[in-house]
């Protein structure tokens, strides 16, 4: 439970004033109770201070409480330690509660700062420091982040932004009817599943285990195509539904003028993606006379050849994002898709309210799409999602530092140079920098240079030297040990005693700067009081150096898809893929089995496809094949027991085989075998689910097969059985 307690009186609430004015009208003649009420200080309070004052023979100079003075950090320590976890924060590293706690202790630790016994006992700082450090710092707040992968985090960079604006602005470039904005469409797909995320509810406090029914586990995918326009109008979607054909039911209760596409898997494809092409053709009116431009990201399924072909011929010019970039640059996901999920929650919510004990089915989805459709898009939220990724109004500086942060974490150099060979606490390289502070405070950083003539100014790192900083240049040799101070507001010195030249030289010279401002109270006789900060002491947040061993993968990048070099470069890339594909698919076959229709409308007498998996291709090596020519060839004896055999069975116009175990000899009296039979899948034979067991006649055998080996007998596993023989020539079940 969080501590909101309500304090009966405000406790150290005078000010200074107030409390210098009520010891003037005591020494004027009022009495110590009339001077605290016409001040409106406690009796008490004011008497302590009075007290305190003729002690001192009136040369006390504070008169309000010091409540700091079991505080363990500095206003200035506090700020260092405040900015750490800020830089943390923004560069999506963010330090949770206990690491936040940690640093702290460590800060205390290294520099030698006093603090509370528990934290060295629990090698923690407090939780009631923490609490009370928020407290001095309303600027910070306790969130839940959202998860972002690496890769996205790496990928939204300064180069592949500005990239993407380079192709935006020769798009727009192209025609006079894209000034307006109302010819710029933006396509992405989302996934709506028959299950949805609960809401917030009203419920009694205290109830810990508090539920609400959802129509089951595990949802039904449902893909939904959104296209909207930077004027602000939306396009009636295309829904993908799990299902092999469409079905009017489907389309009930959508959007008017929505397609209705189906597919087994409930995903996009490039099959799909062209009657998607096909429909923003029509939606749109887009012709060569009236062009458009589509943004879309740069998944597999959007760029098929057909799909680009119909799209260039019709005028439409498909513009692709950076992989990883959408979730900043695609205004379907800045501001249209994440009201639209919620409105769509809440509309299956009320559903299953209105339908109590129904579980919600692809029908339903449709519905349900169109509440949420006309609620979320709405012009207003389609025109400021286009203002926010800087599309329309095109402005490519919509993003600032801040924004690009987190990739820098994963910057590295392209011709990185060895560190120094000092790995003490304090090392210091040519690129790491001693201390980094914002908000007014010195960026410092050890650089090798040579000496600069008088009066000029010097560069560090690529950073001009401030002209009020006193620039001192002195031999590596004449340097011994200078203390370690980083505060805002005091002298700073830098501890380069261990700072070695790279070249072994001492004609090198390291660049210190340092300067000095007023002194406070805390600063010490000396005038230098010594501090390391987090960026000293832990790990940077930067990613190691790549070693080279690994072969680079080939990125994608934003593209106009549909200009000619470009779509001939997809092009070539997807024949080369097909290609090897193929290759690879066809390394050692030299016959593939014929899949046969059964002509029996019996459900069960469903042919299994091999060919639409790798794994049931039979390739054909040393192993003796089996033709129906050879089985027409009678037994030269009779199976026995535990062997494997080749039944058959004729239907109509075909004949088909099934592969069978022999429980029981040949009866002499029915001439029949007790056969248990097998069922082919994937290139091999498995025992079914419920065990098919009956009787053959001894003509229906027609080949007494090998030992086969048996693979894959586990608990959760079915055994997998290989005959050493070629079947792939005859109709197997």
């Amino acid at each position: 439970m969080p501590r909101n307690r309500v304090e009966e009186r405000k406790v150290g609430a005078h000010t200074h004033e107030q409390m210098r004015e009520a010891l003037q009208a005591i020494k004027d003649g009022k009495s110590i109770r009339q001077a605290a009420a016409d001040h409106n200080i406690p009796f008490t309070t004011l008497q302590r201070y009075q007290a305190k004052e003729k002690n001192a023979q009136n040369q006390l100079t504070r008169l309000t409480p010091n409540y700091a003075v079991n505080q363990v950090f500095s206003k200035d320590q506090e700020l260092i330690l405040k900015q750490y976890y800020i830089k943390c924060a923004s560069l999506f590293y963010g330090l949770s509660v206990k690491d936040c706690r940690q640093v702290a202790y460590e800060m205390a630790k290294i520099n030698g700062i006093r603090m509370p016994k528990t934290w060295t006992d629990n090698q923690l700082a407090g939780i009631d420091w923490l609490r009370g450090f928020r407290q001095r710092h309303q600027d910070l707040t306790l969130r839940k982040p959202e998860a972002c992968s690496l890769a996205r985090a790496s990928a939204f960079n300064r180069e592949t932004v500005s990239h993407f604006y380079d192709n935006l602005e020769d798009v727009i470039k192209r025609h006079p009817a894209f000034a307006d904005g109302t010819r710029i469409y933006n396509l992405d797909e989302t996934g709506t599943t028959t299950v949805q995320k609960t809401q917030r509810i009203i419920a009694p406090k205290g109830r810990r285990n508090l539920c609400k029914v959802t129509s089951g586990e595990k949802g039904t995918l449902v893909t939904t195509c959104n296209i909207i326009s930077a004027g602000g109008q939306a396009v009636p979607p295309v829904l993908v539904f799990p299902r092999k054909n469409t079905n009017p039911r489907m389309a009930v209760g959508t959007p008017p003028g929505s397609l209705i596409l189906a597919n087994p898997s409930g995903w996009m494809n490039s099959e799909l993606f062209l009657d998607v092409m096909k429909h923003f053709i029509r939606r749109t009116g887009t012709t060569k006379e009236y062009p458009s431009i589509l943004i879309m990201d740069n998944h597999e399924s959007h760029l098929s050849i057909e799909a680009l072909d119909l799209a260039k011929e019709s005028g439409v010019t498909v513009l692709t994002l950076h992989p990883h970039t959408s979730a900043r640059l695609q205004p379907l996901d800045v501001g249209i898709h994440g009201p639209f999920k919620t409105f769509y929650y809440s509309a299956m919510s009320s559903w299953m309210l209105r339908n109590p004990g129904c579980p919600v089915t692809i029908y339903d989805v449709g519905a349900l799409i169109g509440q949420a459709f006309a609620k979320s898009m709405t012009p207003s939220n389609i025109i400021q999602a286009f203002r926010k990724t800087g599309i329309f109004p095109f402005d490519r500086y919509v993003f600032t530092d801040e924004d690009f942060a987190p990739s820098s974490v994963t910057d590295r150099p392209e011709n990185a140079q060895p560190e120094s060979d000092f790995s003490g606490e304090h090392a210091i390289t040519d690129q790491q920098p001693i201390l980094e502070l914002e908000e007014n405070t010195l960026n410092l950083q050890i650089t090798h240079s040579p000496r600069p003539s008088n009066n000029s100014t010097t560069e560090a790192s690529g950073n001009t030297m401030s002209p009020s900083l006193i620039e001192n240049f002195v031999d590596y040799s004449e340097i011994t040990s200078m203390p370690v101070f980083s505060t805002p507001e005091k002298s700073i010195l830098i501890d380069i005693s261990n700072v070695l030249p790279l070249d072994g030289s001492a004609t090198q010279h390291a660049v210190i700067m340092s300067t000095t401002f007023p002194e406070s109270e805390s600063t010490s006789s000396s005038g230098i009081k010594s501090i390391i900060t987090p960026e000293q002491f832990r790990k940077p947040l930067r990613a190691p150096t790549r070693t080279g061993k690994r072969k680079p993968r080939k990125l994608g990048k934003s593209l106009i898809a549909t200009d000619t070099p470009e779509k001939n470069a997809i092009a070539e890339q997807k024949a080369a893929k097909r290609k090897k594909e193929t290759k690879t698919k066809g390394i050692g076959k030299k016959a593939i089995r014929q899949v046969l229709q059964s002509d029996s409308e019996d459900e069960n007498d469903m042919i299994l496809n091999d060919e639409t998996d790798d794994e049931g291709d039979w390739v054909e090596s040393e192993e003796t094949i089996i033709t129906e020519d050879l089985l027409k060839q009678p037994l030269l004896q009779l199976p026995k027991e535990s062997q494997y055999v080749l039944v058959q069975f004729c239907s109509k116009n075909q004949k088909i085989f099934f592969a069978g175990k022999i429980l029981e000899e040949r009866n002499p009296n029915t001439l029949e075998f007790y056969v248990s039979f097998l069922r082919y899948k994937k290139g091999k034979f498995v025992l079914p689910d419920v065990p098919d067991l009956s009787y053959v006649k001894d003509d229906d055998i027609r080949l007494i097969l090998p030992t086969p080996t048996v693979s894959g007998s586990t608990a959760r596993q079915q055994s997998y059985y290989s005959f050493p023989v070629d079947l792939s020539h005859i109709n197997i079940r």
